[in-house]
């Protein structure tokens, strides 16, 4: 799809809805778009533009930080960068409880795999967003985020999740795979970590349920690394991190 056809499409009835006030219109013809487009840079522009507007200012910086990654020509990519800087420093601005936590301190060489959840959201978003309809998943990122230098989201139908991956809703469980089918997707996980330059000399750690963990912890020692796995409906310290 071309730019033009992007912009007739997606970006200018997006904007004219807003302008209009038409919010909620506004948004699904922006996120319709970012699905048919695979994640496009000048839709992820408008679209943060159209998220700071509305106070959303984190949401807005996730979708800056990808136009800025993926906006070929250097005017665009000034637009979203001079975003991405106005929304960080109205971010720092805001009350320690309402602003982004300080960068923790991980543990270094730690990689974090959190299994997807049936529970999603009902629209096209980032990884991160997508799975957060479920308590688990936001327990176990919240851990993640504290304690690892790493993390993914391991899902049934993708593989190996980059969190601020573009995804759509979908209906898929390893329960539907045959024991063949669980092996490969766990050999392909691990496949892509190595891609990722993750190597055995990493210590990975799981959140999952108990048949996501098995097959995922058994390629993962095949292939040399140290595994930990925690259950996904545990409650988690930093303590834990230390091998049993």
């Amino acid at each position: 799809m071309g730019w033009n056809e992007i912009n007739e499409r997606y970006v200018r009835p997006a904007i004219a809805a807003w302008k209009a006030g038409g919010t909620q219109e506004a948004e699904r013809i922006f996120r319709d778009g970012l699905t048919a487009t695979n994640g496009d840079g000048y839709v992820a522009l408008n679209y943060a533009e159209f998220l700071e507007s509305q106070g959303r200012l984190l949401d807005a910086k996730k979708y800056f930080e990808l136009a800025v990654e993926r906006l070929p020509l250097p005017k665009y990519k000034q637009r979203a960068q001079e975003g991405l800087e106005r929304v960080t420093r109205a971010l720092a601005k805001l009350r320690p409880d309402q602003a982004e936590p300080h960068e923790p301190v991980r543990r270094p060489g730690s990689v974090g795999l959190i299994s997807c959840t049936k529970s999603k959201k009902q629209y096209a978003c980032t990884a991160r967003e997508l799975y957060s309809e479920s308590e688990k998943f936001r327990r176990a990122l919240a851990f993640a985020d504290q304690c690892y230098e790493r993390s993914y989201v391991v899902s049934a139908r993708h593989g190996l999740v980059d969190l601020t991956q573009l995804l759509s809703p979908y209906d898929r469980k390893l329960d539907q795979y045959t024991e063949e089918e669980r092996e490969a997707w766990a050999a392909f996980v691990v496949a892509c970590l190595r891609l990722e330059g993750i190597g055995p000399h990493a210590k990975v750690f799981i959140h999952a349920s108990q048949q996501y963990a098995r097959y995922l912890s058994a390629a993962l020692q095949r292939a040399g690394f140290t595994v930990k796995t925690f259950d996904f409906n545990a409650e988690l310290h930093p303590e834990d991190l230390d091998p049993t």
